[in-house]
């Protein structure tokens, strides 16, 4: 078989890691921690990888089919859960738009639109207007799912697009450029994604890591650790979302890309130390284009929490489980969503694909 039953853990482990350090870093937003001590460290750290992390492991899980497969897979498992959630969020946008700016309705759904056909989060133009803001992770996915359909991969052809992706990327923000459509922050994810099916199918990376024992995998995640710690503190972190627009004149482009890269197999390797994988992680694992979404509207509406600064300043070491377990109730609730959908609603997960 392609995947063992502890190559499968690994990978549901690792993605469910990686979509608890995004409810984590953005709960730890909501609650206006930003600049808070533990707080704005633990986020600028998670910062350094968790997106990237997601490019990986979909660079790795990808398997190159022919056009007409890979086009029904994009269609069912992306495009269609894509408009849905944007549509969803759709009503929002324009209510608050209208009844609190005072805006005019036509205007503003025609901007909404805009916004969902390019899946940009807002940008400094008045154009358009973003709606779903979690979104643009999709829209960059169903590019990389585009760009690989439609190439013959090669090893020479992943390097060489890596380069001229971040050639193109250098260029953008030195003259900073934002461009529309999410196309910036697809070139960003293009070397993470040739790195992960590079690892699949190159270095074969699951190989390796059965061959590592647990002590041998600490080993191992600790210099990475204090690889990350040192980029953060002299390069600093960027957010992903409307990427060159983010990164700042004195961070070094390579030194960003190293922390990804760093931080994806750092939390691989940890992953690897599961051998098997719980229900809940699997399920979470396998949904979490969903839980993109889904958890956004959790943290908006537990935005009546803004009672933060007394418990932080009363109990600083309470506040942070406090946040992870906030964190972790969001994780739950999107869960048992996924399970009624799954039985119900299939095709808001992305699993309207028929075989």
């Amino acid at each position: 078989m392609e995947n063992t039953n502890k190559n499968i853990a690994w990978i549901d482990t690792a993605k469910f890691i990686g979509i608890f350090l995004v409810i984590l870093t953005h709960t730890i937003g909501n609650l206006g921690l930003l600049k808070t001590g533990i707080f704005e460290l633990i986020n600028n750290f998670c910062n350094l990888f968790y997106m990237p992390l997601f490019f990986v492991l979909a660079g790795y899980l990808y398997k190159q089919k022919n056009r007409s497969q890979n086009y029904n897979k994009i269609l069912w498992s992306l495009l269609i859960p894509y408009l849905i959630y944007q549509f969803l969020y759709l009503p929002f946008v324009i209510g608050n738009k209208v009844l609190y700016h005072h805006l005019p309705i036509f205007d503003v759904t025609k901007k909404c639109l805009i916004g969902i056909l390019l899946g940009d989060v807002n940008s400094d133009v008045d154009w358009y207007q973003g709606v779903c803001f979690p979104c643009w992770f999709i829209m960059v996915i169903m590019q990389l799912r585009l760009l690989f359909a439609n190439i013959n991969i090669t090893t020479q052809k992943l390097i060489g697009l890596s380069l001229l992706s971040i050639i193109i990327i250098k260029i953008l923000t030195v003259n900073h450029i934002d461009l529309f459509g999410c196309l910036d922050n697809t070139l960003m994810a293009i070397p993470y994604f040739s790195l992960g099916y590079l690892l699949k199918n190159k270095f074969k990376l699951e190989n390796y890591i059965e061959t590592f024992s647990k002590f041998k995998t600490c080993i191992y995640i600790a210099p990475l650790v204090i690889i990350l710690l040192l980029i953060l503190k002299f390069n600093g972190f960027i957010i992903y979302a409307r990427v060159t627009y983010n990164i700042q004149a004195n961070q070094s482009l390579l030194l960003i890309f190293l922390a990804g890269i760093v931080g994806s197999l750092m939390v691989i390797l940890f992953s690897s130390l599961f051998s098997t994988s719980s229900s809940f992680i699997k399920t979470i694992g396998k949904n979490t284009l969903f839980i993109i979404y889904f958890h956004f509207q959790l943290i908006f509406f537990m935005s009546w929490m803004r009672f933060k600064t007394y418990i932080y300043s009363a109990n600083k070491a309470s506040f942070l489980f406090f946040v992870l377990f906030l964190s972790l109730v969001n994780l739950v609730i999107c869960y048992f969503a996924i399970k009624f959908l799954k039985r119900y609603c299939p095709i808001v997960l992305g699993k309207g694909l028929t075989k």
